[in-house]
Order: structure tokens, then sequence, then C-alpha cells
């Protein structure tokens, strides 16, 4: 499967997360028949409730910001957007006169988008515009950097959705290419049957507000701050990185208590199967993330995703189900997701449509007592040396490399291609990406040292097939 390869950490802001999708899941993933399947593996240890941070005041769609310094455009409403990593990986200024990545509001024939955009601000899916070659139409991907031109705009997530609605001055129906001519134009089939097109190849679009562009873009000074845990802003932040990318199938994991020594209460569990985001399901796994979800735990880092590796091969449960009381600490709360499991093994989320998991690690330290799964990973066929952080062994990296590289039911390596490329079609795989939530910005601190938990997070996700960020949270 073909993804976007980026060699450089990326140093984002955490509002600019949501926008990214296509840099986990890659901008192919749905050409296989189905959507992504992506398990987030949440921090919750107690560091994440401990600390807190003067940030920016969440974006509040009910106010209405400032423009941006002197900029202005008195023009109609607009949408903005980025397709792919945008423009140097910058996303639009809002109401600037030069700024030709936008739309008319009017015309977006994304329904599913509406709410999702009146809420949070954002939107990530595959849009396209109907052009014209010759007396023939057809639903094209959008330009890269000038929307100016668009007339007629709508979205994958409709047709998946069975969603008819279309702009305000257009007929209801799905995209369907070739219907009439240029004089008599005929964008739409009444049937979702019939809808034939190319949405879902390409690159992935983020659309974006004016508002939420001002509110992004906006210095905190202007905008507020207010005093929150690194687990009330990842929370957020997680929470719209689903809402605003419906067409990729979520699951969640969290850490077990891992306490109060090694071998005890050890790895993590899946509280969320990986599942197609309906209503219900987006309703449930939201509720996990913002109510349900506490900071009080250690970091094990390896042998959580060791878990993963089991559920991901349909194997065996070996830590999922190792939570157990600690000095106060109520465990399994939120519960492990057993609609998952058969009797004491996994049921596999890979499927014949579907041969890659993607999995993001989001932390804010280095692991604490992660050495349980030490053993079991340099067990693994073709695992190298572990990690040293700070002294201490951690076998993350290599067990994130062998779950990239290796069918993870099987354990069959990949094949080598006659150029002696490893052919990753061959295997039921995963990539990692980790995401480094609220470390020291390098930027503001003279003769900076990278930290080792640092460095672990790049060789795992470089190890992983993946990417690693480092998510600067924006400040007062």
């Amino acid at each position: 499967m073909k993804r976007l390869i980026f060699g450089s950490l990326l140093s984002i802001s955490l509002f600019s997360m949501a926008e990214d999708i296509e840099l986990y899941v890659g901008t192919n993933a749905q050409r296989t028949g189905g959507n992504a399947k992506v398990l987030i593996i949440f921090d919750n240890s107690g560091s994440m409730a401990s600390n807190t941070l003067s940030a920016k005041v969440p974006y509040n769609p009910e106010i209405v910001y400032d423009r941006i310094g002197d900029l202005n455009n008195s023009g109609k409403p607009a949408l903005y957007f980025t397709k792919g990593v945008g423009i140097d990986n910058t996303i639009p200024v809002p109401d600037g006169p030069n700024e030709r990545r936008r739309f008319l509001k009017e015309i977006n024939g994304c329904d599913h988008s509406k709410a999702i955009l009146a809420d949070i601000g954002f939107f990530t899916g595959y849009f396209r515009e109907y052009t014209f070659q010759g007396q023939s139409g057809s639903w094209q991907e959008i330009p890269d950097n000038n929307g100016l031109n668009i007339e007629v705009l709508d979205c994958l997530s409709d047709i998946t959705s069975v969603n008819n609605k279309n702009a305000t001055n257009r007929e209801e129906g799905f995209p369907s290419d070739a219907l009439g001519n240029k004089k008599q134009p005929d964008y739409y089939t009444e049937h979702v049957h019939q809808s034939d097109t190319h949405f879902g190849e390409g690159q992935l679009v983020t659309i974006y507000t004016e508002n939420y562009l001002r509110w992004a873009q906006a210095n905190a000074d202007d905008i507020g701050v207010s005093e929150q845990t690194r687990l009330a802003i990842a929370q957020n932040t997680i929470s719209d990185f689903i809402i605003s990318n419906p067409n990729v199938d979520f699951g969640l994991q969290v850490f077990n208590v891992n306490a109060e020594n090694e071998n005890e209460k050890d790895g993590g569990r899946v509280v969320f199967g990986i599942q197609v985001m309906t209503e219900s399901s987006k309703a449930e796994i939201l509720d996990i993330i913002k109510n349900q979800i506490d900071g009080e735990t250690n970091t094990p880092l390896c042998e959580t995703l060791y878990e993963a590796s089991q559920y991901f091969g349909g194997k065996a449960v070996f830590y999922g189900d190792d939570d157990s009381a600690y000095d106060g600490y109520v465990p399994n709360t939120p519960p492990r997701d057993q609609s998952i499991e058969n009797g004491a093994h996994y049921k596999t989320p890979f499927s014949d449509c579907t041969k890659e998991v993607y999995t993001i690690l989001i932390t804010d330290g280095e692991p604490t007592q992660d050495n349980a799964a030490d053993d079991l990973v340099s067990a693994l066929n073709d695992t190298g040396s572990p990690f040293d952080v700070n002294g201490t062994d951690n076998y993350l990296a290599e067990l994130a490399g062998w779950m990239h590289h290796h069918d993870l039911i099987t354990g069959q390596a990949a094949k080598l291609t006659t150029t002696g490329e490893k052919n990753f079609t061959s295997i039921r795989n995963s990539t990692l990406n980790t995401i480094g939530f609220g470390f020291v910005n390098p930027d503001d601190v003279e003769d900076y040292v990278e930290p080792d938990a640092v460095k672990l997070l790049k060789n795992a996700a470089n190890k992983g097939g993946g990417i690693t960020m480092q998510l600067q949270i924006p400040q007062g």
C-alpha cells in the first residue's frame, strides 16, 4: 500500500493534528475496498493528569473570532482547504486577499461535513469537483492550491453514508460521471449503487471554516489561556481527530495500572475494538475518551504494543485481562472490550479487504514498568537489541519493526521482490506512528539535549514504518 513518507520530524501544534490523517493511514487506504483501520493507544498514565499547562483556550464555535491582523476579505463566506499536507505543511490564512485555497461555502455539497464543520471547525475526507473535458463531465480531484474556480463539490463520505443531500442550489442524489453534457450537466444519480466515480482515490482533503482558522492562527494572548491537564488536552484533540475523519475505522487501547512491581498488572487492554464509525459507535468511543479515562497508571509502551499485536493476530488475550485493584485504583475502568474476543483469543481486525492496521501511540513520557514483555519480544525472529532509555532496556522499537515486517497472524516475514525490496502486500502487518505529547519545545531551551524518550519514539516509528511527531501545545 502506497504511503506518504516523510524523512524529518514534523513539529505541529495540536490544532492541526486531525488534518494530517493521511500521514498515518496513507492516501490510498480506501482503494482496498474498505475503510482504513486505526488503533489509538492513549496514554492514561498518572503524569497526564498531574501535569497542567497554561494553554490556549479550546476552540468554541459559538464565539466569532476576530480577523487576523490587518487582513481583510469582504467577499462571500468561504471554506478553506489543504490537499494532502498542504503547501509546505501550512494551513490557509483566513481573510487573506491572496489566499486561493478556498471556495464558496454555498457550493459545499458534502452534507456529512456540515454539522462537523459547525461543531469543531474542520473535516477530512475525499473531495472532488465536477469538471468537463469537451462535452464529457466527471468528478476530478480538486486543485492543489486554488479553489476559486470550483463550482460543484462533493465528498466520498456522502456516498458511503448514503446521504443524498447536496449544496442548497443542487438537486438531491449521488455523484456520478458522464450523465449529461456541458450544456445540460447532470452531476448526480438518484440511486447510490449507480454512483460511478473515482471518489476514494487520490489525496485526502481537509476543509476548514474561517472562524476555526482565525482561532487556530491567533496568538494565545488574544484568544485567552486556561490551565489544562495534558489529559484534558489529549482527550479533546483525539475526540476531534475521530469526529473529523468519518471514513476511518477506529479502535482504542489504554494502559493497565502496571503496579507495584514488574510482572504485575502488566501491559494494556483494548477498550474499544476497531470498527466502523456509525453514529452509535462514534458516540461510544467518544464517551470512553472524554468521560471514562483517568490518568493513573505507569507507562508500559512496549507491553501495550505487544498486546495490540496479539489482538491484530487473533491470538490469545495476554495482558488484556490482567488489570486488577491496587491502592485505591479501580481496575478495568474503562473495561476491556470483550466483544472482540472469542473465548481466550482475540478476533483479528484483518479482513480480505484490509491487510494493514495503523497504530497511533500518543504518550507524554518515557516508559515505566515496561520490561515484562522483553523475553517475548526478543524471542521473535529478526528482532535486535533493545533501546537504552536512561539506562533501562526497552524493546518498543524492535517490536514495532517486527510487527511492520511480519505477518501478524502467521509470523511470516515479508517476501522480497525481484529488486530486493520487501513486498508488504504479501503480509498482514501494522504501521506504528508515534506522537510525543507535551515534551519540551527544543526552540525554548538553550543547549537542548534530546531526551531518550523522544529518541525512543523516533526509533520506534522509523522501524515501525511510520512517522513520529512532537506536538507543541499552543501556550500562553
